[in-house]
């Protein structure tokens, strides 16, 4: 009989040590606006991947592809592996995207938006920030300054202020902001997520 061997061509797969956090792990909050980096190398095909069959066993566990990321120290991409992530209460992880610009290809970043938003919302952009820093200290030590914010309303912009609210025990506020993209702003409104132990 014959045997019909088959060769696999395989792609040298380096592992590194550093490298960037999977954004629905750790969401990057940028308040004012920051240059779009444009890469003029066409993203690759993402990588298909299979989630481990070892998952958490908290509740409401969701698996979040990976994607490619740039890294500008190796003037190249970098592939951010997917993982498990338990979802921060009432909130569902929109993946960011590469889209096509005029010089080349710009990262839209991915965030946890509100789980019952069944569209989603394109804004102009919105003014600079009033204000970034708390007046002062807590009234009390259980608070945190949750800072305010610009919302849409009636077609325009209207500033929401900061405020103290008490600290959830074991948890982490993620301020309200937004995420740019091709289409306009996208409003996140604040969450309590889980600490990053």
């Amino acid at each position: 009989s014959q045997v019909e061997v088959t060769r696999i061509e395989t792609t040298e797969v380096e592992v590194l040590t550093r490298g960037p956090v999977h954004e629905a792990f750790a969401e990057t909050i940028v308040y004012e606006r920051e240059p779009d980096v444009i890469v003029v190398k066409a993203p690759p095909d993402p990588i298909d991947e299979v989630p481990p069959s070892q998952a958490p066993s908290a509740a409401n566990v969701a698996w979040i592809p990976g994607y490619w990321g740039w890294d500008e120290d190796r003037d190249d991409y970098l592939w951010v592996s997917g993982i498990w992530r338990t979802a921060p209460p009432g909130r569902q992880f929109v993946a960011g995207y590469w889209t096509r610009s005029g010089y080349g290809f710009v990262w839209t970043s991915g965030f946890w938006a509100d789980a019952n938003d069944n569209e989603i919302e394109y804004l102009p952009e919105p003014p600079a920030v009033v204000e970034s820093v708390p007046p002062g200290l807590p009234p009390t030590p259980d608070n945190v300054w949750v800072p305010g914010t610009w919302v849409w309303a009636d077609a325009r912009y209207l500033w929401r202020p900061g405020n103290w609210v008490v600290a959830n025990p074991n948890w982490m506020w993620v301020p309200a902001h937004y995420v740019s993209g091709p289409r306009g702003f996208v409003f996140v409104d604040g969450y309590w997520d889980f600490t990053v132990d």
